[in-house]
């Protein structure tokens, strides 16, 4: 297409010079073939440039789709990072707000289970330690294997 243009142009620039380098008198309807040809090419011109806009307005949106399907799959990695963050908060309140070990332990589980769908390791590291570190020995027996497998039993 860009092709097209420079051939326009090139056109319209050589019948506008030659229509002023000539020094003798044409007769008038020369002088409207010349303008003629001159109103088409500049209409195809601007014809050209409306398609140029065109192309570019579907160039765009089709940028644009494809952002924000990379953004919708980057938002899902991150929601079930929030996600486990909030089972976490929820566990720990539940365990200060009312000392319930079991729902506790559920709750920091989910969390678990929810980060490991997402992208983050955090809120895995934190759900562990918390329950290693916070958590009565006397009502759960918690294990940590070779494997960093993370087991809590009621007794």
């Amino acid at each position: 297409m860009k092709w097209i243009l420079v051939i326009v142009v090139s056109f319209s620039l050589i019948i506008s010079f030659v229509c002023i380098s000539t020094s003798r008198c044409y007769n008038v309807d020369v002088y409207a073939f010349i303008i003629a040809v001159l109103t088409l090419l500049v209409t195809l011109l601007i014809g050209f440039q409306i398609y140029n806009a065109i192309e570019v307005n579907k160039k765009l949106n089709e940028m644009q789709r494809i952002a924000a399907k990379a953004a919708y799959k980057e938002n899902e990695r991150y929601n079930h990072t929030t996600i486990a963050v909030v089972y976490y908060i929820t566990a720990i309140d539940c365990y200060k707000r009312q000392n319930i070990s079991e729902k506790t332990v559920d709750g920091l589980f989910c969390c678990i289970e929810e980060a490991l769908k997402g992208k983050f390791q955090f809120p895995i590291d934190m759900s562990i330690s918390y329950m290693l570190d916070n958590m009565p020995s006397n009502n759960f027996l918690i294990q940590k294997s070779k494997k960093r497998n993370l087991y809590a039993y009621s007794l």
